[in-house]
This record gives C-alpha cells, sequence and structure tokens, in this order.
C-alpha cells in the first residue's frame, strides 16, 4: 500500500488555494503533536479552549475547524454550534476523539468528519484533505516539505 504523503506532496508542486486551519486542543502534548503533524503541510491557528477559538474567528477567519471532542470549557459539539451561529455559516469541522461514542453524536450534529485518537499524520492529512475536497471543490493549501 503506497504512503499518503507523497501523494500529498506532489499537490504542492502547483498553485493551491488558500485555506486556513483553526486546531482547537486543551492538551498541551497533543497540541505540539498535532503542528508537527501539520506544520509542513497547512497554514494553521492553535487554541487551547473553546473560548479561545471564538475569540480568533473574526482576525484569524478560519476555512476549517478541527477540534478536541473535550475541551475544558465546552465539548466539541458546543463549539461547531458556536461557530456556526458566529459565522453565519457552516465552517467545515472535523472533531477528534478518543471516545468512540462520540461519532454519532458528530454526525447527527451534520459534523463534516470525525477522527478516534489516536492517530497518526497519514490519517489526519488524508481526512483533511478529504474534507477541503468535499467543502471547497479543491486541494486544501498544503505546503511543500521541501
Amino acid at each position: 500500500m503506497p504512503e499518503p504523503l507523497p501523494r500529498l506532496g506532489a499537490l504542492c508542486a502547483e498553485p493551491l488555494s488558500q485555506r486556513r486551519l483553526l486546531v482547537v486542543e486543551s492538551d498541551e502534548v497533543l497540541r505540539h503533536s498535532i503542528s508537527v503533524m501539520l506544520a509542513a503541510h497547512f497554514d494553521f491557528i492553535v487554541r487551547r479552549t473553546g473560548r479561545e477559538a471564538l475569540v480568533c474567528l473574526d482576525e484569524e477567519k478560519p476555512d476549517l475547524v478541527l477540534c478536541d471532542w473535550e475541551l475544558p470549557d465546552m465539548n466539541g459539539l458546543e463549539l461547531v454550534e458556536s461557530v456556526r451561529r458566529h459565522c453565519g455559516v457552516s465552517i467545515p469541522t472535523v472533531v477528534m476523539s478518543s471516545d468512540p461514542a462520540a461519532q454519532d453524536l458528530c454526525w447527527n450534529a451534520q459534523v463534516e468528519a470525525f477522527i478516534l485518537k489516536p492517530f497518526n499524520q497519514a490519517e489526519l492529512l488524508g481526512l483533511l484533505e478529504v474534507v477541503t475536497r468535499r467543502s471547497f471543490g479543491g486541494p486544501p493549501r498544503l505546503h511543500s516539505a521541501e
């Protein structure tokens, strides 16, 4: 089975539309790990809480949201609903959780995707690519790792 990362890297050879990702994760170790996974591929902003994420929406203008299910001040669905109310549109959202039961709640709330923790870089980047293509009709803004 071929590795997905070279395929993603190949997308970087041509100009891509800009897509900004807002990552909301309270755990410091996971924030760092996700940042490392995304660093060579996406333009992204990281926040620790749902409130911090909501405050940055107007200034940062993210195109996608990747958020944890369990935040210190709200759960992932509360954040998704707050983002939808704040922006007046549905920003594509991927919820991540170590609780498989959260997946059904996410689908019922029409969240674009769910990823079960732990995940690896290829799984995360592949899922974000699928969500971006489905939501925007084109490839994500991936940065070349060169």
